[in-house]
């Protein structure tokens, strides 16, 4: 919304104000930054958008260092913005996450000090933060478990998180050429469950589970 908003009334300033907006440009600069200096700018620029929108890719990425896997595997995980069409946790979920942590350390730090729960112009209640928690939760767990599968299976750690992550993210880069019957259907899973966001899948499994039992 605040890209049509942008391009049709020019209020850069609306724009530039939105905190996952800051979040998503500050990733950008700095995995930038970090990737770059190993890798044409070109190439990095590109790859690391990519990872936290749509998952095209220029150049092989098989040998590319563990370092760089390892930012690209962050970025995939995080995802775009709240309402984007990208996969992942979504920013929004994430600048939460990061938030109640703060806000929790300072409470230790400062216990009689109220402080504010607002991000950006939504004030989250303790319901709202601890489905975000939940979420997350369950997302990382999905994704280290079949993670884990293609590290038995033979894989690198870095590979295997990097793969499934592309997967449940919905991202669509890749270090991996080629894969068997099993690896094909966990990183069907792990699409499918991420492009739907989780809940819905298991509500239906556990419904399927609970008619057959």
């Amino acid at each position: 919304t605040l890209y049509f908003i942008f391009v049709l009334t020019q209020s850069t300033k609306r724009f530039l104000k939105n905190i996952q907006n800051q979040a998503l440009f500050i990733m950008i600069i700095i995995a930038t930054l970090l990737v770059a200096s190993t890798y044409s700018f070109r190439s990095t620029i590109f790859h690391v958008i990519s990872a936290i929108s749509t998952g095209y890719q220029i150049e092989s990425l098989v040998n590319w260092s563990g370092f760089t896997k390892a930012i690209l595997i962050i970025l995939m995980i995080i995802g775009g913005t709240l309402g984007s069409t990208a996969g992942g946790l979504k920013l929004n979920r994430v600048i939460v996450l990061f938030k109640s942590l703060f806000l929790q350390i300072m409470k230790f730090m400062s216990p009689k000090k109220v402080f504010s729960r607002k991000i950006g112009n939504v004030l989250y209640e303790d319901k709202d933060v601890k489905a975000v928690f939940n979420y997350i939760a369950v997302y990382l767990l999905i994704l280290l478990v079949s993670a884990a599968v293609f590290m038995f299976i033979g894989h690198s750690p870095v590979d295997s998180l990097f793969q499934v992550a592309s997967a449940q993210g919905n991202i669509g880069l890749s270090v991996i050429s080629n894969f068997t019957v099993l690896e094909k259907t966990i990183l069907m899973f792990n699409m499918w469950i991420g492009r739907l966001e989780i809940w819905s899948v298991l509500i239906l499994i556990i419904y399927l589970v609970k008619r057959r039992f």
